[in-house]
């Protein structure tokens, strides 16, 4: 969700944005789970590598990635249905299906904290590949009442494979 950059700081939106999310996450507001990737993401110019990377995803998860001035990396989508979990402090309570077809905004490498923020408000969601990290994080707010939704395979309304 937050991970420092080179010799950048955080500053209090910063902070104040990670401990949202964090108490959303710890409080059952957020669902999760990870993907697994098996490689972490090769720097911000190596976009084919990074796309590469991501066609290896378990069934039955697949990305459509657009990576340059968007407002995020891409998408990451799944066809059928899926199981998030539900946490108590550092417990998961419970899991959570969500049905086949759905989609969320993904973030490769470095985000500020904020851009997470808009993501769960716009779409409710969010799906993070940090520098570092060999999975993706699908975050969910529960219930999801955002305004945006992501369609299967966003790719393919462009006329992207």
């Amino acid at each position: 969700m937050l991970q420092k950059w080179d010799r950048f700081c955080y500053d209090i939106y910063d902070a104040a944005a990670f401990a949202k999310v964090w108490y959303a996450l710890l409080d059952g507001e957020i669902l999760h789970v990870k993907v697994g990737v098996g490689a972490c993401p090769a720097p911000n110019d190596q976009t084919d590598e990074n796309i590469s990377r991501l066609a290896q995803l378990p069934a039955p998860f697949g990305t459509s990635m657009l990576f340059g001035l968007a407002d995020q990396d891409g998408f990451l989508f799944w066809r059928k249905p899926i199981r998030l979990a539900k946490s108590k402090s550092a417990e998961i309570v419970d899991y959570i299906e969500l049905p086949a077809g759905g989609g969320a905004p993904i973030e490769v490498g470095y985000t500020q904290s904020s851009r997470t923020l808009m993501h769960l408000a716009e779409y409710g969601c969010i799906a993070r590949w940090p520098y570092d990290q060999e999975y993706i994080i699908l975050l969910w707010r529960h219930p999801n009442t955002a305004p945006k939704r992501v369609a299967c395979d966003p790719g393919q309304e462009r006329g992207h494979a």
